[in-house]
């Protein structure tokens, strides 16, 4: 690895400030980093490159980015409170006016976790300065703003469109046993199910947004977001979350029939904040769902 003398100096620097916060010995630093007590010694005074196996093992000891790490970027007021026994704290950007149920993030993590693996997912946390253990009570607060950090990172390394959709319908999945009145839902017509997801539950998750069906019928529905400008004004955004964080939303509304068996519903954004919109406008064709209830066709996620 390569380290130029800029960085060399504020990973030492922050070598010593862990060291200290954590109450650890120049022995304990030097075994983390995988080194002898003399080598540690010697590549601390001159301000040499670590070992990159040692950087790692250091970093994952402390659950952060080892790249943030070496550049100085270590969000230490977290790491403080961790390291002071509150293991679920979050840093402050993802605590102001923190309107999501942890839960509409959870299910990101459940399919990233499915298709990469749980590695992948704790070193992608570890770079929002964030633990597994903090998304252990899906009803606790976290904000937008980490879904939307989530998502760009996710369109960085290329996932697209039908991908986050794909996101979106893992809330079925991971939501299945949430603890609502199943022989309810199941004895309500697909439509009703809607309004009654929409009505009872999109708000309670998500506060970032006022939701209404503005259009029913047997075989689809018209969903209005409207966001909550105070979110917007708290976290200084014009439109709050994203386009990627939209797709994720209709791919929750498509993935209602999937809690009675049934095949996903079909959806379009048709109006996006994201794109000049004043709202957002998601319309859900069931029209399949209806047809396989009545011919007693079950989905393979039932």
């Amino acid at each position: 690895m390569h380290y130029p003398p800029s960085e060399l100096k504020k990973f030492w620097k922050s070598v010593e400030r862990l060291r200290k916060l954590a109450k650890f010995s120049h022995a304990q630093m030097a075994d983390l980093l995988i080194m002898t007590d003399k080598n540690y010694e010697i590549r601390n005074e001159s301000k040499t490159p670590p070992n990159a196996m040692g950087v790692l093992s250091l970093t994952k000891q402390f659950n952060l980015d080892p790249r943030n790490f070496v550049a100085g970027n270590v969000d230490w007021d977290t790491l403080v409170r961790r390291l002071s026994g509150h293991s679920d704290a979050i840093p402050e950007r993802y605590n102001v006016a923190a309107f999501s149920r942890r839960r509409t993030s959870n299910h990101v993590l459940s399919y990233l976790d499915r298709n990469l693996g749980s590695d992948y997912v704790s070193d992608l946390l570890n770079r929002f300065d964030l633990t597994e253990r903090v998304f252990s009570d899906p009803d606790a607060y976290i904000n937008l703003q980490f879904l939307t950090d989530l998502c760009d990172h996710l369109t960085k390394l290329g996932l697209q469109s039908n991908q986050f959709k794909a996101i979106g319908y893992e809330s079925a999945r991971i939501n299945k046993n949430l603890g609502f009145s199943q022989h309810i839902l199941e004895s309500l017509k697909i439509k009703d199910v809607y309004a009654f997801l929409v009505d009872n539950l999109m708000g309670y998750f998500d506060r970032n947004y006022k939701y209404r069906v503005v259009r029913l019928t047997e075989t689809s529905c018209i969903v209005e977001a409207e966001q909550n400008q105070d979110v917007a004004d708290a976290l200084g955004k014009k439109a709050i979350g994203s386009t990627a964080t939209c797709q994720i939303k209709a791919g929750v509304g498509a993935s209602f029939p999937m809690s009675l068996g049934l095949p996903v519903a079909d959806v379009r954004e048709t109006k996006c904040v994201h794109r000049g919109d004043p709202i957002c406008t998601f319309e859900f064709n069931f029209e399949n769902s209806v047809f396989a209830r009545k011919r007693g066709l079950l989905s393979a996620y039932n």
